[in-house]
């Protein structure tokens, strides 16, 4: 994350760090795992369509697990 954003921000340490704060936030969020309301047999799923459609893209990744969850949660009530 930290080399990405070096390359992304030459010389910019303001934008650097942001960059880094955004994209370590979007790595938390993918790395915390499966929320409790989520089913393990789904979350598979979700695991798997999202890695499949957008690889090592975090800002992708998070997006598409929220749609995921979210739209898994709706589907609940």
């Amino acid at each position: 994350i930290m080399a990405m954003c070096a390359e992304q921000v030459i010389g910019d340490s303001a934008a650097a760090q942001a960059c880094e704060d955004h994209y370590m936030k979007r790595y938390r969020d993918l790395v915390m795992g499966r929320p409790a309301d989520i089913p393990s047999d789904r979350y598979a799923e979700i695991q798997a369509s999202c890695k499949q459609r957008f690889g090592t893209d975090l800002d992708g990744l998070a997006r598409c697990y929220g749609l995921e969850y979210g739209m898994t949660r709706g589907q609940k009530r």
